[in-house]
């Protein structure tokens, strides 16, 4: 079967149950007889399953940051593909953000604070926590287009150590984020809007109610 109808298939099949994901990626379970090395304590660390997709044509990811630390992996079965990572320094990141634009990936790769690996079939990629970074998945020259997929194993491991740097780093900063970027229907943005001032006049009369307690215990005293 070709691979890209395997693929196709495969995200139709996701899609109809509800699981949505990008049309030419196609999350599959642990492949048999594939094992993942990553060992520890549970109580040490905390390992996230197993990563296995496979993905139809080039795909490249915009700037982003996993809390945890990273492990990738390409079999050497996937013989035609490789991955350019490129990875920012945490500070000016915002400058990077070119997703829309046509040649941003060239740009990130020129610029002279970014660094810069190529994953190779077999190459086992391993790095820090909360490190920005951004993917390119591409294909040897003279690839045929039906030879163009490639299967990708990864994982994301949390250490106790890790834990207190990646939830307090930028938390914040990310939920606030993620909130401006909702789009509420205006029904549920009114009711939301008459929740919350109900809410601020119930907190006002409970901060009156506890200085008028407070004078009244001190009276006693």
């Amino acid at each position: 079967m070709c691979m890209y109808k395997f693929i196709n298939d495969g995200v139709r099949e996701s899609w109809d149950e509800g699981k949505p994901s990008p049309s030419d990626q196609f999350a599959v379970p642990e492949p048999e007889g594939y094992y993942s090395k990553i060992q520890f304590k549970s109580d040490k660390v905390s390992t996230y399953k197993t990563e296995c997709w496979l993905q139809a044509g080039n795909r490249e990811s915009p700037v982003h940051m996993d809390h945890g630390r990273v492990v990738s992996y390409i079999p050497p079965c996937a013989k035609n593909c490789f991955r350019i990572w490129v990875f920012f320094p945490q500070e000016p990141t915002e400058l990077f953000k070119w997703r829309n634009k046509e040649d941003f990936f060239n740009r990130m790769l020129d610029a002279t604070t970014t660094e810069v690996l190529i994953q190779r079939p077999g190459d086992v990629v391993y790095f820090n926590n909360l490190v920005h970074h951004s993917v390119l998945l591409g294909f040897v020259l003279d690839t045929a287009e039906e030879d163009k997929w490639g299967g990708i194993f990864g994982n994301v491991i949390v250490r106790a150590v890790d834990r207190i740097d990646s939830y307090n780093d930028d938390f914040d900063d990310i939920k606030e984020s993620f909130k401006a970027s909702l789009e509420l229907p205006k029904e549920t943005e009114k009711a939301s809007k008459m929740a919350n001032a109900k809410w601020d006049k119930r907190r006002k009369i409970m901060d009156i109610m506890e200085k008028v307690r407070a004078l009244e215990e001190s009276k006693q005293a």
